[in-house]
């Protein structure tokens, strides 16, 4: 292990200049050119489909119409060609290093292109869509950059998690993906060094994994945790060294809220270039497994290099470059945002009532979200048999009160009678199941209720009594109409335009964003986008960001600048809105080195 650590740093180290400038340029040129095939693709799209938006609702309109499927698959492939090259890029990097041979960028390139042209071929499209299928659901620890922001949406995951069943199946299918992953990874290799076919990759693949796998999987396992280790040591001393710096540049009033800007600042640019050489040295690592599988002995340098002071010149000025270029990348969509201060007015919506304090979609979860001082809750409502409106998420009572009931089956009467909270805690046992006026009662002049209309395809005038109801209480100011129907929201308007809407999607793409029935959105955070957002609100709508349960996805919201946070934790929430630049690494060492609140500068 030793020595294979000793190797793959080297390996990584060789033709260090070379690799910071390679990701520089294939950062910068990739997202460039995705962000404006992805913005012209989907004008065209929008035009064939003769559409203003292309949402959840209307996605099928794409499978009648060939040439915008077409256009869909192309940026599908580039998307994917992307991350392929890349891959390839830090193949021949490592490689190259293998050898002790200086590679310029130029020529990284020029390889990479030539290399990549033998797999857009017929026989290789199966392994290239396999590749695509592995790419998205892989969980690598170290992964190219590209790859961190294709991942399942937060929602689907929490669905799965529900049940126990979904829940083996989803974390088996990752498993058997990761594994795919990483023999795809060894057929690429193979075919890149050697020049094979995908079949002949895939024998040899298979054949190196199955006499060595478990020691295979050792080494990899281990290089991680060497390398997180070196990383960590590198960080700290990183860190350290910030620390020492402002507290000699400047007065020691102002120390501690200058290093947290040099820190808040310098954090994301570092996040970005860990990445680069992490996935890098999984890639080293395979190439040195793949020369011991072929016995292969590293090569001597063929001629002793020597000290020449234009290296260094060209170290130190790759490295400013890249600096500057890492910081400006950083302060994007894809880094960590810092380009607008930072907006603690941002409203908090406690999904479901509250789903992760109490029983969702309970007077429980109400009364906990009013406790809390939170500003919204969003609560979902469905019509029984009767006509009578309840609280409730799903079509079916059996998640939540244990009852294998659909709403359109029951009435009133008998959902009376159910337990709502049981199976959320023992200390619930008997909460029932509110109807819609139990909601409004106890939300009247404590906090703003965002309604959202649940269609089973039962309903009877479902938009019209829940509006009744609302205008009954004298709520008109204090709710607002969700849905994920744009027809709901539509026929909200025509009967109460004084009423807020908010149009809830997991996905909607469009040159504009100005539905004139719809005031608000409500975008899954997987799919929203900074330029999404901004647009949104050109148009004069409020954005909030769904379900935003980790501080994962709380951050891109924050980073989007959306308006409100939709989350089942509703605290959690509005700690890391409130510290989002007060991180435990930065507030650790500012209470040590600099004895300063980071909550006060």
């Amino acid at each position: 292990m030793k020595q294979l650590t000793r190797t793959s740093l080297a390996i990584v180290l060789k033709n260090w200049t070379t690799l910071l400038l390679f990701e520089v340029l294939y950062k910068i040129i990739s997202y460039s050119i995705l962000y404006t095939v992805i913005k012209d693709a989907l004008s065209v799209i929008l035009k064939l489909l003769d559409v203003s938006y292309l949402g959840t609702e209307n996605f099928s309109l794409l499978f009648k119409n060939p040439l915008a499927m077409l256009f869909l698959l192309l940026v599908l492939i580039l998307a994917a060609f992307f991350v392929f090259f890349e891959i390839v890029a830090l193949y021949l990097y490592c490689e190259f290093g293998w050898r002790k041979e200086k590679v310029s960028v130029t020529h990284l390139l020029r390889h990479t292109f030539y290399c990549c042209k033998q797999f857009f071929s017929v026989p290789n499209l199966l392994f290239l869509l396999c590749f695509i299928l592995t790419t998205i659901l892989a969980i690598f620890p170290f992964s190219p950059y590209l790859m961190k922001w294709l991942h399942v949406p937060e929602f689907i995951e929490e669905f799965i998690y529900q049940n126990r069943t979904l829940t083996v199946v989803y974390f088996a299918a990752v498993f058997v993906l990761n594994v795919a992953y990483l023999l795809i990874l060894f057929v690429l290799m193979f075919a890149i060094l050697e020049e094979k076919r995908t079949k002949e990759a895939l024998r040899e693949s298979i054949q190196l994994l199955k006499t060595s796998k478990f020691k295979i999987l050792l080494q990899v396992l281990g290089t991680f945790v060497v390398v997180a280790l070196l990383t960590a040591g590198t960080l700290c001393l990183a860190s350290l060294s910030l620390v020492a710096y402002t507290k000699l540049s400047t007065t020691p009033s102002e120390a501690a809220s200058q290093f947290k800007f040099y820190f808040s600042k310098a954090a994301p640019a570092a996040g970005i270039v860990v990445s680069s050489f992490a996935a890098t040295w999984l890639f080293s690592v395979i190439i040195i497994l793949f020369h011991n599988y072929k016995r292969e002995v590293r090569p001597n340098s063929s001629l002793q290099e020597k000290y020449r002071t234009l290296d260094t010149v060209k170290g130190l000025s790759t490295v400013v470059c890249v600096i500057i270029v890492v910081l400006l990348f950083s302060e994007s969509e894809f880094g960590k945002s810092a380009i607008y201060p930072n907006d603690t007015n941002i409203s908090i919506i406690a999904h479901r009532g509250g789903a992760a304090v109490g029983p969702e979609n309970t007077i429980a979860a109400l009364n906990a979200a009013i406790t809390m001082r939170v500003e919204t809750a969003e609560i979902d409502v469905q019509q029984l048999k009767d006509g009578s409106i309840v609280l409730l998420h799903d079509s079916n009572f059996k998640r939540t009160t244990g009852q294998d009931k659909d709403v359109w089956e029951v009435d009133g009467a008998e959902v009376k009678n159910y337990d709502a909270g049981s199976l959320f805690s023992k200390d619930f046992t008997n909460e029932p199941v509110p109807t819609l006026a139990e909601a409004l009662r106890t939300a009247k002049g404590h906090i703003h209720l965002m309604i959202e209309i649940k269609l089973s395809g039962h309903e009877q005038n479902l938009v019209k009594q829940v509006l009744e109801q609302v205008e009954e209480y004298d709520m008109m100011d204090e709710c607002s109409i969700a849905s994920l129907s744009l027809e709901v929201l539509k026929e909200t308007k025509q009967i109460n335009p004084k009423i807020k809407t908010v149009y809830i999607t997991p996905m909607l793409l469009s040159d504009q964003y100005n539905i004139d029935y719809v005031d608000s959105y409500s975008i899954e955070t997987t799919a929203m986008t900074k330029e999404m957002v901004l647009r949104m609100q050109q148009q004069n709508k409020k954005v909030y960001g769904w379900t935003a349960n980790s501080a994962e996805t709380v951050e891109k919201t924050l980073r989007c600048h959306v308006d409100g946070v939709v989350t089942d934790h509703p605290t959690q929430a509005r700690y890391y809105i409130l510290n989002r630049d007060n991180d435990m690494v930065s507030s650790y060492l500012i209470k040590t080195f600099f004895n300063a609140s980071p909550g006060n500068l």
